[in-house]
């Protein structure tokens, strides 16, 4: 069922981001998930399927550990284009934006160049902090979108020598297998450990870190 109106974009002086990351982390513990223990990705890393555009920064904590297999997200007015519905009841994430306002001492409104000049001149400018944010929808929320799995985020890591000198000379070693690139355990009714690939992880140092844990 369609919504009738779309959601608007907020934009708040009294919006804790601090509480929101916060909460986020509180709750993605409570469901067993930690998120600084995964550091690999399978669908690639959470973006807007829209665009492309890839979550950095805080966003990256707030959209890629949602409870959502996928980790593509839209707009309300995206998922309309794209010819979906968005399905009843579902919640939206947020994605947030740091805006700075500049202001001269008589209060008006500044770019960001003219501050800077102001600024090496010593004028004196008001510079204040706003957050925006606003909602969108993971694409699994919405009928009607026939979803894509878009090119993995690989990253160029290399082996690290001293690792795998420690790997290739430890007794009795079960063998590693590459079979599930969305889990790393160790199986042991057959004796061995899986890993995703190494270029799924963050770094090279993030997949020794996994494999030895």
């Amino acid at each position: 069922m369609k919504s009738e109106t779309e959601p608007k974009v907020q934009q708040s002086t009294n919006f804790s981001l601090y509480d929101e990351v916060t909460n986020k982390i509180i709750a993605m513990l409570d469901n067993g998930v930690i998120p600084w223990r995964r550091p690999w990705n399978t669908y690639g890393l959470a973006r807007n399927y829209a665009s492309g555009h890839i979550y950095k920064g805080i966003n990256y904590i707030l959209m890629n550990f949602t409870k959502h297999r996928i980790p593509y997200f839209l707009t309300y007015k995206q998922i309309n284009e794209l010819g979906g519905v968005l399905k009843s009841g579902v919640k939206a994430e947020k994605v947030i934006y740091f805006n700075l306002v500049y202001k001269d001492l008589e209060g008006h409104r500044l770019s960001e160049n003219e501050a800077k000049e102001m600024i090496k001149s010593k004028t004196k400018v008001e510079v204040s902090r706003l957050i925006k944010y606003y909602p969108v929808f993971n694409i699994e929320d919405a009928e009607g979108i026939s979803i894509g799995m878009q090119d993995l985020e690989l990253s160029p890591n290399e082996k690290i020598r001293t690792c795998e000198d420690i790997v290739d000379n430890m007794p009795n070693r079960p063998p590693i297998k590459f079979i599930d690139s969305d889990h790393a355990y160790y199986l042991p009714s057959k004796d061995f450990i899986n890993m995703p690939m190494l270029a799924q992880f963050q770094s090279s140092f993030a997949y020794y870190a996994s494999l030895f844990a």
